[in-house]
């Protein structure tokens, strides 16, 4: 038999995650009414970012419930100061932001941070890749030393199958517009901008991630309810076709590291499987990856003295027949718990 690391989880296509920008701010409690039932309704999760010098124990108590729901809580900063401000100050915006959110959250720490209006500086960003907890962040246009704002495109678009840099992840923003967006034209042309982004890293086999604000209030640029349920309804679709996978950003992001850094390798014939389990990146980003074991014979695996469960993969096809010699099954296993037993 031979074993792979599958692209994304469960060996879906392509990967996708949804940011709901600025909790706490009210306007945007359409996130607490609608999103957050819609996406629970039909078994998806997306993530929110706390600005948390604003939150209200209406917002606190939310949030637990949006963690119990499996959704992730990122950082979006104190007071959503813009780090191209005069007030701006990293300590208290990022380090502080994490510090509120695990003081009211039983010690959950975000992984994951947003920068207000999609600005930082140099200093900001390399406060950033530092600050204890944070393991990545929504790509930032660059703030000059002139203070002249470089918006040069970079941060809008699908993001490739393996991250090269954690802390500037592509995102497209909801407008109702499709203002800056990589796909205004097509939306102007009839296209849905949220269901047009999920295309797009389906086509390329990548990741999506999607940044919105408020749904069904008076946020900025709110997404109506009927098309945020709709959309809602297309991704499920796609999950159920084995075309996507959903899950908040630093899930995803934490995949794509695992993948390529806790590399399994066959070993004894065949028989057992270990991973690179000592490598920093590995380490780091450790989290359950899904791999596909071509065999002949019928898979049993046990990793830690426990049997782990299988399920048969996609078909693999050539010339539109099915091919018998590549069989394979899917497994989904922790790197950091040992080598892989096959029998």
């Amino acid at each position: 038999s031979n074993v792979t690391a599958t692209t994304w989880k469960n060996d879906a296509t392509a990967a996708y995650s949804m940011m709901h920008d600025d909790l706490c701010a009210w306007v945007t409690d359409g996130q607490i009414d609608f999103a957050a039932p819609a996406l629970k309704q039909r078994g998806l999760v997306a993530s929110f970012g706390l600005i948390t010098g604003n939150c209200a124990d209406k917002h606190w108590n939310a949030a637990k419930q949006f963690l119990l729901d499996g959704n992730e809580i990122f950082s979006h900063t104190r007071n959503h100061s813009d780090a191209n401000s005069i007030t701006w100050d990293a300590v208290a915006q990022i380090s502080g932001s994490s510090d509120d959110i695990a003081a009211r959250l039983a010690g959950y720490r975000p992984t994951f941070f947003a920068w207000p209006s999609g600005v930082a500086t140099d200093a900001a960003m390399t406060y950033l890749r530092s600050a204890a907890g944070y393991l990545g962040g929504r790509a930032a246009n660059r703030v000059a030393e002139n203070g002249v704002v470089q918006y040069d495109g970079h941060v809008s678009g699908v993001n490739a199958t393996t991250v090269d840099d954690p802390y500037q992840l592509k995102d497209d923003m909801y407008t109702l517009t499709a203002q800056w967006s990589p796909y205004e034209a097509q939306v102007k042309a009839g296209g849905d901008l949220l269901n047009l982004h999920v295309d797009a890293a389906i086509a390329k086999g990548g990741w999506a991630n999607r940044t919105m604000h408020g749904v069904n209030d008076s946020s900025w640029n709110s997404v109506p309810l009927a098309q945020y349920t709709a959309h809602l309804d297309y991704v499920k679709a796609k999950v159920d076709a084995g075309a996507l996978w959903v899950a908040g950003p630093t899930e995803i992001l934490k995949y794509s590291k695992a993948r390529a850094a806790c590399k399994p390798t066959l070993a004894n014939g065949g028989s057992v499987l270990t991973f690179a389990s000592d490598a920093a990146d590995c380490l780091k980003y450790a989290t359950p990856i899904t791999l596909k074991v071509f065999s002949n014979n019928p898979l049993h695996a046990t990793q830690a003295g426990k049997v782990l469960s299988s399920s048969p993969g996609k078909i693999i096809y050539d010339h539109g027949l099915p091919v018998p010699q590549l069989r394979h099954e899917l497994i989904t296993v922790d790197p950091l718990a040992g080598p892989v037993s096959f029998n």
